[in-house]
């Protein structure tokens, strides 16, 4: 099967200086994306990798969603936060109900998720800090959590005790 995963930087390169590296793996099989953003990932890069993503499957518009912004050091801005949505909502004309967790250590990430509940309606917004917990709950209790989910998701975990 073709490998689905998608990068903003070839895996054996760094991101350039002021740029964040954003990866998307489809699980086609349990109807679930992850995206992960790592550093200072930018508005412009995730439209251009989520964007061509849409055009080739346009149908994981309708997954749940598990976003990895445990390493996320920058920030994406209202305006971004709309074009992502409006990309996401245009890709599929009546999208059903889903979910997506938001990975974060941040606790004013809930307000982000009441602003994506806004203007993704269709989608139910939910912060979490565990990778396994928040997989079960886009797809659901009674599913195993892929074993490629947990290995993609492994690499946002922070190292040592803190957060960093």
């Amino acid at each position: 099967m073709k490998d689905l995963r998608l990068s903003s930087t070839p895996p054996d390169e760094l991101p350039a200086p002021g740029r964040g590296r954003f990866d998307i793996l489809p699980l086609p099989a349990d109807r679930l994306l992850l995206l992960r953003y790592l550093g200072e990932v930018r508005t412009d890069q995730v439209m251009d990798l989520l964007g061509a993503a849409l055009r080739e499957q346009p149908e994981i518009a309708t997954w749940g969603v598990v976003s990895d912004l445990r390493r996320h050091i920058g920030h994406l801005p209202a305006a971004g936060l709309n074009a992502i949505s409006a990309l996401r909502r245009n890709a599929w004309p009546d999208p059903p109900p889903a979910r997506e967790v938001l990975l974060s250590f941040d606790p004013g990430m809930i307000f982000i998720a009441r602003y994506l509940d806004h203007l993704l309606p269709h989608i139910a917004h939910s912060v979490g800090t565990d990778p396994a917990a928040a997989c079960r709950l886009v797809m659901g209790p009674s599913r195993a959590v892929p074993e490629a989910a947990l290995k993609f998701l492994a690499t946002g975990a922070p190292s040592g005790t803190g957060h960093g």
